[in-house]
């Protein structure tokens, strides 16, 4: 899995690339690609602050941009801590979908928050890789640069339905694109 972090990283960074040459003509679209630090917490294991890296693909839905549809696939991980009982290493590859609902304190600064739901692809120490429904909630800040860039940073909580009880607790911070 470390192996796809490579990967990930040069896609992210030909996405920022190609976004650079990106006019904003209110299509509404944007990209983010976001740092992310994680801990996770499951049945019998506590792991060490991991991290990882995210990248959404989103539109506003109105010309306030009060409302907004995401989509967001990444790569996180962490490993188990020292004291625990079960040795070892996570990773995690959420694919999710986000409804963000933004209320602006002022120009510079909006709150946001909303669902998100999804499945994600977990390999970690208590049992064979596999694929989880998985629900969660998000609040945080977007401060918009200009017409073309806004950044956002936040905290994230997701859960996971499946035997083991995984919840990862994920704060990030992203750079949105908007084209």
């Amino acid at each position: 899995m470390k192996k796809s972090l490579p990967k990930l990283l040069l896609a992210t960074s030909a996405g920022l690339l190609l976004a650079q040459y990106a006019r904003a003509e209110d299509s509404g679209f944007y990209v983010t690609p976001k740092l992310n630090a994680i801990i996770a917490r499951q049945d019998h294991v506590d792991y060490d602050v991991g991290g990882g890296i995210t990248v959404a693909f989103g539109k506003y839905l109105d010309d306030e941009k009060t409302y907004q549809f995401e989509g967001e696939i990444g790569y996180l991980y962490a490993d188990t801590s020292s004291d625990s009982r079960n040795d070892g290493h996570a990773d995690f590859i959420p694919v999710l979908a986000s409804f963000k609902i933004n209320w602006a304190f002022s120009e510079t600064m909006n709150f946001q928050f909303g669902p998100t739901a999804g499945f994600t692809f977990i390999d970690g120490p208590l049992d064979d890789a596999h694929f989880n429904f998985t629900y969660g909630g998000f609040a945080g800040l977007n401060f918009p640069m200009n017409d073309e860039l806004n950044m956002e940073m936040g905290y994230r909580f997701l859960g996971t339905e499946d035997d083991n009880n995984m919840m990862v607790h994920d704060i990030y911070f992203g750079v949105s694109f908007l084209f």
